[in-house]
């Protein structure tokens, strides 16, 4: 596919054919009526496109996790006043961090797992955080980390040590949009030594359309808006609809569908809307990487499918199917819906169900996804947190071996999580 790079022109198109393969991909980028200061998406395909047909049941194949990835783990100190169940905000190689949505609490631990410091900026004052909606975003560059407000409709920056440094104004074209009211969720990351990626996500309405959205981390000024072709509403959501199709009910399946997954040539964009996976690489250039067949609005019982990790040899996905008989009287999934976890071997090239199993824990499956997993940390990683009471009992039943069974030995119960840091060999 050829680079398309037109600057006297505010929106591109391109329009996708499916007969045997997907050729072309619609791409609309800012239109004029956007800040200046916003550039124009290209469009660009510099890699080989990924096929899967979702209807298909795909051979099962065992892989050993040490056998395609270096395993370490990092007991984490345990604390009377330090005590983990939130959220992993960063793996550095110096440093690990949460942080805890109810407290208000950011911990930092070095990479032995000691405790260093816990910071806390929650409170109504002018400089402080009413709540961590969501996850923050570290740069461990700068040394700075970026707290989301829902309810200031602001970015909140702070240093290390907890310091106020400045505040960054939630982007305009959230505001006039009214996406920024009632925000489902906002993922901040690191696009580059000066820019954030920010996702703001909701499901209020149906016209409201996930913007990917580039902005300076000093002034919160927009650089780039990046809008995914896919227009058409697709969600794993149970929704009721007014008879002018406004939602009045909805039910979310509390399934963690991340939209943006970090790979060493930018971020993979996952969109429940979209029949297409596609990377932002770092010259802000859209390429597709997988396309599923059939596509999702058309199937009668959605299949859909979420990427996870890629690597360099493999790509982890879960294909998830929406049925509706599921579901219970409050719209809740009664068991989850069934989900299939799927590996794309490239070297192969081909998809398997996969079944990752770790020759330090007998008897343990470990699934490549984002309901086990922590992908945000950096490309080729992924943190699966180890919870000390499962380790204890396995360790009872001799299920452990090497270093894991030395860390259950000398474990409580009630002792924080183990992290268990994959690296996937290159």
């Amino acid at each position: 596919m050829n680079k398309l790079n037109n600057r006297d022109l505010s929106c591109y198109y391109f329009k996708h054919i499916k007969e045997f393969l997907i050729a072309f991909m619609i791409v609309q980028a800012a239109c004029s009526s956007k800040p200046s200061s916003i550039v124009d998406t290209h469009f660009h395909n510099d890699s080989t496109l990924i096929e899967l047909d979702v209807t298909k049941t795909y051979p099962r194949k065992e892989y050993c996790l040490q056998d395609i990835a270096d395993v370490e783990y990092v007991k984490l100190e345990t604390r009377t006043d330090v005590i983990v169940t939130g959220g992993l905000c960063a793996v550095t190689d110096k440093e690990i961090v949460f942080n805890e949505y109810t407290s208000g609490d950011i911990l930092f631990f070095n990479k032995d797992g000691e405790f260093v410091r816990k910071i806390n900026r929650k409170g109504e004052g002018p400089d402080e955080y009413l709540k961590l909606n969501d996850t923050p975003c570290y740069d461990s560059n700068s040394k700075e980390l970026f707290v989301t407000d829902f309810f200031k409709k602001k970015i909140l920056v702070y240093d290390v040590e907890g310091n106020y440094k400045r505040e960054l104004r939630y982007p305009d074209i959230m505001l006039e949009e009214g996406i920024a009211k009632n925000p489902k969720f906002c993922y901040l990351k690191n696009y580059n030594s000066d820019e954030l990626l920010t996702v703001f996500k909701t499901f209020r309405t149906l016209s409201e359309i996930d913007k990917y959205i580039i902005i300076s981390k000093k002034t919160g000024e927009i650089k780039r808006i990046i809008e995914i072709p896919d227009k058409e509403y697709a969600t794993l959501n149970t929704e009721r609809h007014s008879k002018e199709g406004e939602i009045f009910w909805l039910r979310s399946t509390h399934i963690n569908i991340l939209p943006i997954i970090p790979h060493s040539l930018g971020f993979n964009i996952t969109n429940t809307s979209s029949d297409t996976i596609y990377r932002l690489n770092k010259e802000y250039q859209l390429c597709p990487l997988l396309v599923r067949t059939p596509e999702v609005k058309k199937m009668e019982e959605p299949i859909f499918i979420v990427g996870s990790l890629e690597t360099q040899y493999y790509y982890f996905l879960v294909s998830i199917k929406k049925i509706q008989e599921n579901l219970d009287e409050s719209g809740y999934p009664k068991n989850g819906y069934p989900e299939t976890c799927l590996i794309y071997d490239k070297r192969e090239r081909s998809f398997f169900e996969s079944n990752v199993v770790n020759k330090d824990w007998q008897d343990k499956d470990f699934f490549i996804s984002m309901k086990h997993c922590y992908f945000e940390i950096g490309p080729n990683k992924a943190v699966v947190r180890l919870y000390a009471h499962e380790l204890v009992e396995a360790y009872q039943n001799n299920l452990l071996s090497g270093k894991l069974k030395e860390i259950a030995a000398g474990l409580n119960e009630e002792d924080n999580p183990i992290l268990m840091e994959v690296t996937f060999k290159n």
